[in-house]
C-alpha cells in the first residue's frame, strides 16, 4: 500500500483473523483500503481465502486510540492462545506511536496477569466474544 493510504498503529495476527488499528490517509475510503490490503495479502499468501465481510469500528475525532490498541494487544491472551508471560509473535506496533499500556507491561512486552480480567469500557465491543 502507499504511505498515504493509511498509517498503521498496531496489529495482531490471530490463527483465523487479524486485528488492525490504523488511521486512514486522505486518499482512500475504508472499503478501498480493506480491498487493497486483501489483494496484497492474497498475492503474498497463495490459497488464502477471505470471509465475505469484516467488522469495523471507526473512532470519532475525540476518541483516543489507546483502549483499542490495548484490546488488539490483549486479544490472543484473552482467547487463551498464549500465557501472559510470553510474547504473542503475531503482534506488531509502530514504534512511532507510544502506547501507555506498554510502559506498564512486563518485559516482552507481555501483559500483566490482572489485565485478563480488566475491561476498558471505551472499547468493550471489541473484546473477544462480545
Amino acid at each position: 500500500m502507499d504511505d498515504c493510504d493509511i498509517t498503521a498503529l498496531t496489529a495482531t495476527i490471530m490463527p483465523d483473523h487479524v486485528h488492525l488499528l490504523f488511521e486512514l490517509g486522505g486518499t482512500l475510503t475504508l472499503d478501498r483500503v480493506v480491498a487493497k490490503w486483501r489483494t496484497l495479502v492474497r498475492r503474498a499468501v497463495p490459497g488464502l481465502t477471505w470471509q465475505a465481510n469484516f467488522f469495523e469500528h471507526r473512532l470519532s475525532a475525540d476518541e483516543l486510540s489507546e483502549p483499542y490498541a490495548w484490546c488488539v494487544f490483549m486479544n490472543p491472551y484473552r482467547a487463551g492462545l498464549i500465557r501472559c508471560d510470553a510474547l504473542w509473535p503475531g503482534w506488531w506496533t509502530d514504534g512511532a506511536v507510544s502506547h501507555e499500556f506498554l510502559a506498564l507491561a512486563r518485559p516482552g512486552p507481555c501483559p500483566q496477569p490482572e489485565w485478563l480480567d480488566q475491561v476498558d469500557e471505551r472499547a468493550r465491543g471489541l473484546i473477544l466474544g462480545e
